[in-house]
């Protein structure tokens, strides 16, 4: 292992020989090949290894091998060293380390990818959107059939629902890269509840759905982003709207329990198993089933609601049964423990 002479390889063989052969040949560094240098590289080994009982340290050979080399002083003083190959470990090590920054590195690359696309499309969308609108509400004099207008306005809610999915994976991206600032502020519950509801209620009024809301007005402030909260409550809003059979109602509460906020949405849509509850929070999922295949989405709206809600230091749950709901659960922190680098107070 160590490729020693046969002559140095004999019982009784004092250790500071060896270790002057290995010195000589440069295991342990460069010298000027002394006799003095020789013997300071033996006497720093000597010493390093009179440290402790025990000493362990890795080096390596001219020949390009790792070995492990352990010291250990006897009762009677004497110095029992033993050597290990540790070449494939060490091989090994290397190969992880460098799968996990190719790893690191196509996610970031994946991450930028996404926030560039995503950039791109938002402009063009938005003029798609915007001159639909003109043409929709006949901002420059009536059109001439209504069909029309029927048709910009469905240009519009197109737009609007691919501008939306693009905000989401925009605001996914942002997560993962750490990148999505908090703007920290006192916000009223109710009165983020009833803008989010606000964006749904037509929905909800489309399929005869029952908004029922328990959320006390007395209820204290919670140190949040309120645009970021209003985020949150809406994917789970649309959520409880899209899985919701017509006729059904979506519940929502609030209240404080302890140091924490809970909001609570509760449906009773088509709910979920276990397995696609772990599922629908993975990023980009979706869960198939007989159910669930006749509604359209991203499978975005769980993850980045449950991103958001963290990064607020809190946490998002769900209970749900097949054929009877889903309990979507948020539990906020009234004050923040500490402030974070992404955090802004207002």
């Amino acid at each position: 292992m160590l490729d020693l002479p046969a002559e140095l390889v004999t019982p009784g063989q004092h250790s500071h020989t060896i270790m002057r052969y290995l010195a000589r040949r440069g295991d342990y560094g460069p010298h000027d090949g002394s006799d003095t240098a020789i013997d300071r590289l033996v006497e720093l080994r000597d010493a390093n290894m009179m440290g402790a009982d025990t000493q362990a340290f890795e080096r390596p050979t001219p020949h390009g091998r790792m070995l492990e080399a352990r010291g250990r002083r006897t009762p009677s003083g004497e110095l029992v060293i033993t050597y290990v190959d540790i070449t494939h470990l060490k091989s090994a090590e290397t190969a992880i380390l460098r799968a996990k920054e190719a790893a690191e590195f196509a996610n970031r690359s994946k991450t930028e990818f996404l926030a560039t696309v995503s950039h791109e499309l938002r402009t063009p969308l938005n003029a798609i959107i915007g001159f639909s609108e003109i043409i929709r509400d006949q901002v420059f004099g009536p059109a001439a059939l209504d069909r029309y207008r029927g048709y910009a306005g469905d240009i519009h809610d197109s737009g609007v629902h691919l501008l939306n999915i693009i905000n989401d994976i925009l605001d996914l991206a942002k997560v993962e890269a750490g990148a999505v600032e908090l703007h920290i502020e006192p916000v009223h519950m109710n009165e983020v509840i009833e803008q989010a509801a606000r964006l749904v209620r037509q929905r909800a009024e489309a399929t005869a759905l029952e908004l029922i809301f328990d959320v006390p007005a007395s209820l204290p402030t919670v140190e949040g982003d309120p645009r970021r909260l209003i985020q949150v409550f809406l994917n789970l809003l649309s959520n409880a709207v899209k899985f919701t059979p017509r006729g059904g109602h979506i519940n929502v509460s609030a209240r404080v329990q302890s140091s924490d906020m809970i909001v609570e949405f509760t449906d009773t849509g088509i709910g979920m198993t276990e397995a696609e509850i772990k599922i629908a929070l993975e990023p980009f999922r979706q869960v198939e089933s007989h159910l669930s295949r006749s509604f359209e989405g991203t499978g975005l709206g769980l993850p980045l609601a449950k991103s958001l809600v963290e990064l607020h230091g809190g946490s998002l749950a769900i209970d749900s049964t097949p054929g009877r709901g889903t309990r979507a659960t948020v539990r906020l922190p009234v004050r923040r423990p500490a402030r974070r680098s992404n955090v802004h107070h207002a």
